[in-house]
């Protein structure tokens, strides 16, 4: 059975023409794995947060249905992306069911002449597995934006609206409003309840969801936004914290302390060094070209008292920056150490830092954490 990588690499890979400044016709992708009606659909949009949310959600509805969960992107391999949850355990896909749906997918979309996307191929696929397996509820994570996003296809229940932060503004806007407008995109007419994390007033949220079936909500950490949520659907919560990889991740190896984060905002950022303690940290970071690397920056300088130095990762891909580039962007900002250095080096010299804290990038939060998960 061919790998599912492999045949992703079939469909078009969106994320590649962005950091190449190349135009995209954004379309959804067609609707071949509508969900069954009884089947509670719930779609979880923001800037922040999505993916421990969508976690929470669906461990505690699987504790009375089986539910399917997407969620993007992955960390070390393509399957984490698609899971099936029952009594607050999950499963991945296997990789040979995702591989015949993929070619299935592939093959029906040159059949019907669409040009599918990497994502929407994985959505579409998704799908097709939840309902092979017939779940009794989705949790669906959007991926960029909503009112465009592939999850927007089908038709949700509940819409979850998490926190919100200025991301891809030459997509979304350069303005929070405006990118709550994308994201309320996927509220539809036969949608519920909206539960929102409340950035911003009432009155700005009005104008883009409906009065009847807004409900904001004041929350600190996605936990407490995911307990409101299951308190607002009148569930009963069985889960209040969980392991999400990648998220406020620790790992310990004899002498070693890791802290594992795909921060790459700002705000993210500063969500991170704030909940850490004590001092002695060691800051490793990579960083897309698109990403607001002053503001992270600043952040970093506040947080000085933390951090005993900065590891700068460059990665071997367009879009990300060289190890060069990092180090003639951040010198100025701390005033300890500062070591540049590809993922290969970094994978030798990694046991000199007894303490990091990892963060900037999916792609290298995964290969750190592949290191030591195998």
């Amino acid at each position: 059975m061919q790998d599912p990588e492999e045949v992703l690499k079939e469909f078009i890979d969106h994320r590649k023409r962005l950091h190449r400044a190349e135009g995209i016709n954004w379309s959804l992708p067609p609707k071949w794995y509508p969900p069954k009606a009884d089947v509670l659909v719930v779609e979880v949009v923001g800037s922040k947060w999505k993916t421990t949310v969508a976690y929470l959600l669906a461990a505690n509805l699987s504790f009375f249905r089986k539910v399917g969960l997407f969620t993007s992107p992955h960390l070390m391999k393509v399957s984490e992306r698609i899971q099936i949850w029952r009594d607050g355990r999950s499963k991945p896909i296997a990789d040979s069911e995702l591989s015949a749906l993929l070619m299935e997918i592939r093959d029906r979309s040159v059949r019907e002449k669409r040009n599918l996307s990497y994502f929407e191929a994985l959505f579409l696929a998704s799908m097709a597995y939840f309902s092979q397996k017939g779940v009794g509820a989705i949790v669906l994570e959007a991926g960029l934006g909503g009112r465009l996003d592939a999850t927007n296809s089908v038709r949700n229940d509940v819409v979850v609206m998490t926190k919100l932060e200025l991301e891809h503004t030459n997509i979304l806007g350069d303005s929070l409003e405006s990118i709550l407008k994308e994201k309320a995109g996927v509220v539809k007419q036969e949608t519920k309840i909206v539960f929102a994390k409340a950035d911003l007033s009432w009155e700005i949220y009005q104008r883009y969801i409906p009065t009847q079936k807004l409900v904001l909500v004041e929350a600190r950490s996605p936990e407490e936004l995911a307990i409101s949520v299951l308190k607002g659907l009148e569930m009963p919560i069985k889960v209040r914290k969980i392991r999400v990889p990648g998220r406020m991740e620790r790992i310990r190896q004899g002498s070693r302390t890791l802290l594992l984060d795909v921060a790459h905002t700002p705000d993210s950022v500063e969500w991170v060094l704030d909940s850490v303690q004590g001092s002695g940290w060691w800051l490793v970071v990579s960083l897309a070209k698109d990403k607001d690397w002053r503001g992270i920056g600043e952040k970093i300088s506040f947080y000085s008292k933390k951090i005993a130095g900065l590891v700068m990762i460059g990665i071997d891909e367009d879009r990300f920056f060289s190890s060069y580039d990092l180090l003639s962007r951040f010198s100025g900002f701390l005033g300890g150490p500062t070591y540049g250095m590809d993922l290969s080096l970094f994978s030798e010299k990694a046991s000199f830092f007894p303490k990091q804290i990892v963060l900037g990038s999916h792609r290298l939060v995964g290969e750190v954490r592949r290191w030591f998960m195998g």
